[in-house]
């Protein structure tokens, strides 16, 4: 496998995106991993709770590798709203429990989905016109996309504007425990 997981998912993207598929494909810069969404409202203090929650995970949590692999579609590829490239780690895992249990602890309510490690390539706007994508998205159901080193989290507000979503970074979190070998 050659090349880093953003150039291999920018390659992938470029293959499958057509004139007029139906596909909002997501700009590599703003490609991030979901580990809890918090929502809109948002009591007065669960931020500040969250916040220093999430400074003591970072303090634990060592470095990590995750492994990007398989692309596929939410719900399904008969039905696609969302075109993800699948994620692997077992440290990714853990982080996002540990992630969600300090959510709860601040406040927010249980996430009631199954968290699903992945990166969201494309929201698809009209199922209709995505049928060539989706022969290309399940021919890279197998498909490398490289691994890539994590050593922080973020804790971002968005904005819904109309070109899409904007993100404010509010903090970032650097993992410092020490690495495992």
């Amino acid at each position: 496998m050659h090349g880093e997981p953003e150039e291999l998912l920018a390659q992938f993207i470029a293959e499958t995106r057509a004139r007029g598929d139906g596909i909002a494909w997501v700009n590599l810069d703003r490609m991030h991993v979901t580990l809890r969404f918090l929502g809109d409202a948002i009591e007065p203090g669960w931020l500040a709770d969250l916040t220093e929650l999430l400074a003591a995970i970072a303090s634990t949590t060592a470095p990590f590798r995750v492994c990007a692999r398989a692309a596929g579609a939410f719900p399904n590829l008969r039905r696609p709203r969302v075109i993800w490239a699948g994620l692997e780690s077992a440290a990714l895992e853990q982080l996002s429990l540990r992630v969600e249990e300090a959510a709860c602890a601040a406040g927010f309510p249980r996430e009631r989905r199954i968290w699903s490690p992945h990166l969201t390539l494309g929201r698809v706007r009209d199922p209709r016109l995505a049928h060539a994508a989706a022969r290309a998205i399940a021919a890279a159901s197998r498909r490398e996309f490289g691994s890539s080193s994590i050593s922080s989290m973020q804790l971002y507000r968005s904005r819904l504007s109309s070109a899409g979503s904007v993100y404010e970074v509010l903090r970032t979190f650097e993992f410092t425990a020490p690495r495992v070998h």
